[in-house]
């Protein structure tokens, strides 16, 4: 006779990936997506309104001039990198780290929009480390209903 070590099941731990599970079934309106090999991971704010789609891409102590933005095929791409700053060697050498939290390197974030967009009027702002975009919404017009008569 073989012993089993008996675990009851949490009821949190049964439903921990629930979210992620229902989100890959059915994907959002503003479903992102990271690259697996990025070092850094950004925190974005996306809201909606009637008129346009607003990011607010949180990316401090990163230069504008190494943060790139493009749109292609309803998807709005927001890449870049921090960029340690290089000392020279002999300074280097004096200095002891005892902590080291910031992480350096390459991002990507992509967001897959569902509406129509006026990707020509898109715009980009930066300050104070964070990133603002405003993704302006076409225009639909509202399918006339009308009545049909039964012959």
């Amino acid at each position: 006779m073989t012993l089993v070590k008996w675990r009851p099941v949490n009821a949190l731990d049964a439903f921990s990936n629930f979210d992620s599970m229902f989100d890959s079934m059915f994907s959002r309106p503003a479903v992102y997506r990271r690259r697996r090999n990025s070092d850094i991971v950004p925190k974005v704010n996306v809201s909606e309104n009637e008129k346009e789609y607003l990011f607010m891409v949180e990316i401090p102590g990163i230069d504008k001039k190494d943060v790139e933005l493009s749109f292609k095929e309803d998807v709005l791409t927001i890449k870049g990198e921090r960029v340690q700053e290089k000392k020279d060697e002999k300074e280097e050498n004096k200095d002891c780290l005892h902590c080291s939290e910031i992480s350096y390197g390459k991002f990507e974030r992509s967001f897959r929009l569902a509406n129509p967009v006026i990707d020509s009027k898109i715009t980009a702002s930066y300050k104070n480390g964070i990133l603002d975009i405003v993704v302006p919404k076409e225009k639909v017009e509202e399918p006339v209903s009308q009545k049909i008569t039964i012959k």
